[in-house]
């Protein structure tokens, strides 16, 4: 009688545990692959992999150089030039055209330009802007933003934006010319970014 009764319930409550149970295996799943590097790849125009450095050059005449482990996505429309980094870093060389802003997301904030040089670093949830040749508007949140210069940077994370310094563009864009260079960074720092130019872990 007692199995009777349990294959005697409604459907609905017959299947209600089996649905819960995917629901959480599918939540899990996802939650897990918004953490992988692939679902970035995946989602991007333009990646490269590890130790892979890529130039590509844009419908506007600007190009975009990506340092290894790096995922972009591209949208040009006819009132603005848009670049969302998914991680790595890339150097943008933009072309100018004043009707038409350039503008790279990258985390809470975003930076905007008409014709210049910059790079912009995602590490996790940390972006680094630093200028070679013009000047850039970089904005995390509604209310910070400030503007940089050559020599120039910047980092915010989330909607806190760092006080502006210098830098060394011949070690900020090193990686331009396939180098790496160091200068009193912690060893982490150290042992992340070289795990992003040669496979397995360091």
């Amino acid at each position: 009688e007692a199995e009777q009764a349990r294959w005697n319930k409604p459907a609905g409550q017959r299947w209600l545990p089996r649905a819960c149970a995917a629901a959480v295996v599918l939540m899990t799943i996802g939650l897990l692959a918004a953490q992988t590097p692939w679902l970035d790849r995946w989602r991007a125009d333009y990646t490269t992999g590890t130790g892979e450095s890529r130039t590509v050059e844009l419908a506007d005449g600007s190009q975009l150089q990506l340092n290894p482990d790096s995922a972009v996505q591209i949208r040009m429309s006819a009132g603005e030039r848009q670049v969302r980094l998914l991680r790595g870093e890339g150097f943008f060389s933009v072309a100018k055209d004043p009707s038409r802003p350039f503008v790279v997301q990258s985390g809470d904030g975003w930076v905007k330009v008409v014709g210049t040089q910059f790079s912009v670093a995602r590490r996790d949830a940390q972006t680094r802007v630093q200028v070679a040749q013009g000047k850039v508007q970089v904005s995390a949140g509604s209310d910070a933003l400030v503007y940089l210069e050559p020599g120039r940077a910047v980092e915010y994370q989330g909607q806190r934006l760092a006080d502006v310094h210098g830098f060394d563009p011949a070690s900020g864009f090193a990686w331009r010319q396939r180098q790496l260079v160091f200068r009193q960074q912690p060893l982490s720092d150290v042992v992340s970014e070289l795990n992003r130019y040669w496979p397995g872990k360091t």
